[in-house]
């Protein structure tokens, strides 16, 4: 593997590593490079890896942050249980917490062992497909609280979060969205004079990212052919 010339230290991320068996072979050696792997990997080997632990919420902080995200609803105090069994299930993980949160905030008469059933019913039929999608346990609760999520949305804002997905995962420029969206013509191209500092731009969760890969994508022929030229 060829790497650019510089003469700053050049900073290489491997992300959501799940096995460090052959990631030796892979690493360069040279000092000029600084490596940085996120993983949910413990007792690693320190002669290899300096790990940093970067934990999850606790029960405690959990549950305030669904409590938080509901604001003066009571439904936390009054089915404490539920509430903690739901922040159990999504493994304690804050996007997962912040999806239901926000779930539960637009629908005040759901009850939380409802929200809890729903929960587990989902994450089952999700890790079905763990093999397939290379999903990691601890992200199947976030994985089933965004597909609850992503069902009370309206079609055309799912086909939105389903093209957004073919972007990278960074600061994706709004103007270059609606190019691509629309079959814009190569004169009407806005990626030559797009500043990543500049211009309208939204984000997307890696995970949710993921996710909304797996549903299908309607483009017209046009569209896949810029998609492939500039989303790359």
């Amino acid at each position: 593997m060829q790497y650019p010339q510089a003469d700053l230290p050049i900073l290489i991320v491997f992300d959501d590593v799940t096995s460090l068996d052959n990631l030796g072979e892979v690493v360069p050696s040279d000092n000029r490079f600084r490596v940085l792997v996120t993983t949910r990997l413990r007792n690693l080997d320190p002669n290899f890896i300096q790990e940093i632990s970067l934990d999850v919420l606790s029960p405690d902080k959990a549950l305030e942050l669904l409590k938080k995200l509901l604001g003066k609803d009571k439904r936390v105090d009054n089915q404490q249980q539920a509430a903690d069994a739901i922040c159990e299930v999504l493994e304690y993980l804050p996007l997962g917490i912040e999806l239901v949160g926000a779930y539960l905030a637009q629908d005040p008469d759901l009850h939380l062992y409802i929200m809890l059933e729903r929960l587990q019913q989902r994450k089952l039929a999700e890790a079905a497909l763990q093999d397939r999608e290379t999903l990691n346990s601890t992200q199947l609760g976030v994985k089933a609280a965004f597909a609850l999520t992503w069902e009370e949305l309206e079609p055309p804002t799912q086909q939105l979060g389903k093209f957004l997905s073919l972007f990278a995962p960074q600061s994706i420029l709004w103007n270059l969205v609606m190019w691509v969206a629309t079959g814009g013509d190569d004169e009407d191209d806005p990626s030559p004079n797009l500043s990543p500092r500049g211009g309208y731009g939204v984000h997307t969760s890696t995970i949710c990212k993921g996710f909304r890969r797996y549903r299908p994508l309607k483009l017209s022929l046009r569209a896949q052919r810029q998609r492939s030229e500039v989303i790359a």
